[in-house]
């Protein structure tokens, strides 16, 4: 459900309570109807954790898009980096296909991202472990350090990858948490309102005070 609409259900709620508590006329009509001031109290205690709820879940969903926007920028500069590197590297073994295809230069790029970073790893790694090849790619500039700095971008990668799987997580565990609060609260508000309607059957303008639709 679309958060703008969680915060409506949680608002028609707080008014219902809160106005059965705050005003006196329609607490002391509820109060022969089972609705002391204990009862009162708990349904805000279930206002109050759905509210507590739903701001948790806010944030973790915040942390999670934070998570995948930092993979996205890290990805992209990587890319950068990557691809240029993958042209020298065809200018350098542009005589020997079978090298190419070793170090996975060949072809285009895989489209899922661990499938991406797959192919980049085996690129460098080939790189890094082959004296040879890496003595052609000396020509360009490229040493064991560069290497090594684009084998940690891609274990960077990896890491924000980790850590949007732990945030997704904590998102949907704190979803279903949020989710059970306000059910519990609907059910409490469902009963409240039926029996709010049978007492103000007369007098809307009290039921309107709770945010009850009336129909005229």
């Amino acid at each position: 459900m679309p958060y703008e609409k969680i915060l409506i259900r949680i608002k028609d709620h707080d008014i219902l309570i809160n106005n059965g508590i705050d005003d006196p006329v329609i607490f002391n009509r509820m109060l022969p109807m089972g609705y002391s001031w204990e009862e009162m109290n708990h349904a805000k205690g279930l206002l109050e954790e759905a509210k507590d709820a739903n701001r948790l879940n806010h944030s973790e969903q915040s942390e999670y898009h934070q998570a995948v926007d930092r993979r996205r920028e890290a990805k992209d500069i990587f890319h950068e980096e990557y691809i240029s590197d993958l042209e020298l590297a065809r200018i350098a073994f542009r005589d020997d296909q079978n090298v190419l295809n070793k170090i996975d230069a060949s072809g285009t790029r895989e489209r899922g991202i661990a499938e991406y970073l797959g192919q980049a790893e085996n690129f460098y790694k080939s790189l890094a472990e082959d004296p040879s090849l890496l003595e052609k790619m000396a020509v360009f500039g490229y040493t064991t350090e560069i290497i090594n700095e684009r084998l940690a971008s891609i274990g960077n990668i990896w890491g924000l990858m980790r850590q949007i799987e732990r945030e997704e997580g904590d998102s949907q565990h704190q979803v279903n948490i949020r989710d059970e609060k306000l059910d519990e609260l609907d059910d409490w508000a469902s009963i409240y309102k039926r029996v709010a309607r049978v007492v103000f059957k007369d007098e809307p303008q009290y039921l309107e005070k709770l945010g009850i639709i009336v129909r005229s």
